[in-house]
């Protein structure tokens, strides 16, 4: 049984039910072994909530990925890791150099919902560090203009969805075919959405660990001159987003881009552990010279790149 599966944590969570009912049912007795049946049915069933809980979070944040993980003993040298090469690795190396954007076509990606083939852009050290993998940046949408927009140390995926895309496509399918074809992370991804496509973003977010972060683009063109930085102004729909979803605003395309990459963990080596997500900013923008806009409540933070 996987130490991150389903159904531990539902036989675990049945025992703390079977544990407090068969504590309730005997502290009712009047026996004389209840003196030590009622302290250790306490004792037992609060021990098997807490095994519930932990194994809760260790789904979510992937601290311990198998039972090796967790019963490895200290005095046993650990093998090290080591990255899969992706599918498409030796194909990207025959490629012109500097040629970091492709069509990705997938076995079958025509049945999700897509108006075309999503384009990849990987970043420019990719082929050079092998032993790493990359977190994901996911733009959904359509009618984006200009070339795919890429970004320093995040893949970056612009799947031009429809009516008919379903939440699993960036949930499910895309990520399977992508941790097969490329080097990539399993979790912890970002996406960008126009605010007319939030209520598929938000459904995508409520997937724990997929998606903890969404950068909103707003509808309409930019106000002339315009060189607001990414705030955390509402939206019409917002929500649609679920409880603890990081979400940043911003007029532009590339800005919601490389604020969402600063969202996701940095690339991953080979020989470094996995880690709980936190947002990490791979270097230090510049910020602007007026003080960014108040807080509107919320989990939502301002970011610092501009359009």
């Amino acid at each position: 049984m996987s130490l991150t599966g389903i159904p531990l944590i539902l036989v675990v969570v049945l025992g703390v039910a079977v544990g407090a009912a068969v504590t309730v049912l005997a502290w009712r007795r009047e026996w004389r072994p209840r003196l030590l049946v009622r302290p250790a049915g306490i004792l037992l069933t609060e021990a098997l909530l807490l095994v519930a809980v932990g194994l809760i979070v260790n789904r979510s944040e992937l601290f311990y990925s198998s039972w090796g993980d967790l019963l490895q003993q200290t005095d046993t040298p650990a093998a090290m890791p080591v990255v899969r090469a992706g599918a498409l690795d030796d194909w990207l190396r025959s490629r012109a150099a500097g040629d970091h954007t492709f069509a990705w076509r997938p076995a079958g990606w025509d049945g999700w919902g897509l108006a075309a083939a999503p384009t990849v852009v990987v970043p420019p050290g990719y082929l050079e560090h092998p032993d790493r993998r990359y977190s994901v940046v996911v733009v959904v949408g359509d009618g984006w203009t200009g070339p795919p927009v890429g970004a320093d140390q995040t893949v970056v995926v612009v799947a031009r969805t429809t009516a008919a895309t379903t939440a699993a496509t960036l949930t499910a399918a895309i990520p399977a075919q992508l941790s097969h074809d490329l080097r990539v992370t399993a979790r912890h991804w970002a996406l960008v959405s126009p605010a007319s496509a939030i209520g598929l973003a938000g459904r995508a977010a409520a997937a724990a660990g997929q998606y903890p972060a969404i950068a909103v683009v707003r509808d309409g063109p930019p106000p002339a001159g315009s060189r607001r930085p990414v705030t955390a102004t509402p939206v019409t729909d917002v929500a649609a987003v679920p409880v603890g979803v990081t979400v940043g605003h911003s007029d532009g395309l590339a800005a919601a881009v490389a604020w969402a990459a600063l969202q996701t963990p940095p690339p991953l080596a080979a020989a470094e552990p996995p880690v709980a997500w936190i947002p990490v900013h791979h270097h230090r923008p510049h910020r602007p010279a007026s003080p960014a806009p108040a807080r509107t409540g919320g989990s939502r933070v301002p970011g610092q790149p501009r359009p």
